[in-house]
């Protein structure tokens, strides 16, 4: 008797966090959590993409990405950053949580404002309302990510995100009419609201009285860095899809955006095989991350092949489009660099030099966009494709330029 109730008392502080098989358990379920949070919109993109191009046309999915590249632009702009810059001052002053939160909503929220009005005039008669709400839907949902980050409830999140997109893949399903961009970006604009709605209500027990009367005008400054890291990152990774979206026709831009969702997701294995040392690399001496990088490379030539043959299989039969050997060429070439320079990047944080990886990324962008504007009219998809691989290879090129120079000082080889 007294055997069994030891185990099933030690069974309790298992499932209750409690002793160090409790302290793995909660620590496998953040992670769990988190990973699943992080893959569900990948997982569910192609789908919704396949089924909107199936109900309607490649036309109809490209006049979509059209209005989804400038509402995300915009809300990642009004978000300034506020993500990594409240997790610190949550961080920091822990008791002051609620009232950081609502200050910071209150400040962003003059900007938001702007931005909401903007896209009721962009959007136009037919589209103006739609799009607003889905604006106001998507800084509200996105304003949360702070608190989703420091309260770890990375499982509200995901259930969230899950629970939103098999909602808003089913409606897309029964639809019982024709589908025209109108009713796609009224479908966007509930999905993200009620998203946003539901992720606030499982983290918020109350609204304070007088929040918006909150303002810090320092906020501004002091959130730049991790806005600038941010908006670098975003306008390097994306500003191929904008300049399609603006030379190209509407199934051109369907067809780009597919294809380098796709190839994004190849890069993202690199992540996912590096994440688990990062806390190695960063106490790792220059060769050793040198050859991590070189083996981390190697692998991602691996895969890239495997990788390129399913596109070719898949895009055909799902999107009715047919790659060509010059998109496969510049796919390949797209996908490989990451997977060198990636280990290095965290070399660079390592010796806290993190506005070099903001200049470098800022000028690929920035040689992205010259590219683009030069060889995408003449070369359409490929002339896209072909310009942002050359900036990857850039990056590349930048980073390990880096790693060259800093290779014979004494303090990164010896730490």
């Amino acid at each position: 008797m007294n055997h069994w109730r030891r185990l099933n008392l030690q069974i309790e502080d298992w499932v209750g966090g409690r002793g160090r098989v409790g302290k793995y358990w909660r620590r496998g379920r953040l992670i769990m959590a988190n990973s699943v949070h992080s893959l569900v919109g990948i997982v569910f993109s192609p789908l919704i993409s396949y089924l909107v191009i199936q109900r309607g046309s490649l036309r109809l999915w490209g006049e979509l990405v059209a209005i989804l590249v400038v509402v995300q632009l915009g809300a990642h702009i009004v978000g300034w950053g506020h993500k990594g810059y409240l997790v610190r001052a949550f961080s920091q002053q822990p008791a002051e949580v609620g009232r950081l939160w609502w200050e910071n909503v209150a400040t962003r929220g003059r900007v938001g404002v702007l931005f909401l009005l903007f896209l009721l005039w962009w959007g136009g008669e037919q589209l103006g309302l739609a799009v607003f709400w889905w604006g106001v839907g998507l800084l509200w949902y996105q304003a949360q990510d702070s608190l989703v980050v420091y309260r770890q409830r990375f499982a509200l999140a995901a259930g969230v995100e899950l629970t939103g997109l098999i909602g808003l893949f089913l409606l897309i399903w029964w639809w019982p009419w024709a589908l025209t961009v109108r009713d796609l970006a009224w479908l966007w604009a509930l999905f993200v609201c009620l998203k946003g709605v539901c992720l606030g209500w499982g983290l918020w027990e109350g609204v304070p009285r007088g929040w918006w009367r909150g303002y810090n005008g320092r906020y501004w400054r002091l959130a730049l860095p991790f806005f600038l890291m941010g908006f670098a990152g975003m306008i390097q990774s994306r500003i191929d899809l904008y300049a399609v979206n603006y030379y190209l026709a509407a199934e051109e831009v369907a067809q780009y955006q597919i294809l380098i969702n796709y190839l994004l997701y190849v890069q993202a294995l690199a992540n996912f095989i590096l994440q688990p040392f990062v806390k190695v690399l960063y106490r790792l001496p220059l060769p050793a991350v040198i050859k991590i990088a070189g083996w981390l490379g190697l692998a991602g030539m691996g895969l890239t092949g495997p990788a390129l043959w399913f596109l070719q299989w898949i895009l055909p039969r799902w999107y009715q489009f047919e790659l060509t050997s010059g998109l496969l060429w510049w796919g390949g070439v797209y996908i490989v660099p990451i997977y060198f320079y990636l280990p290095l990047i965290y070399l660079v944080y390592k010796n806290k030099q993190e506005y070099f990886v903001i200049g470098v990324t800022a000028s690929s962008a920035l040689l992205n966009l010259m590219l683009n504007i030069w060889l995408t009219p003449q070369k359409g998809l490929e002339g896209a494709l072909m310009a942002t691989a050359i900036a990857n290879l850039f990056m590349f090129a930048l980073y390990a330029g880096w790693a060259w120079q800093k290779r014979d000082e004494k303090g990164i080889q010896d730490e």
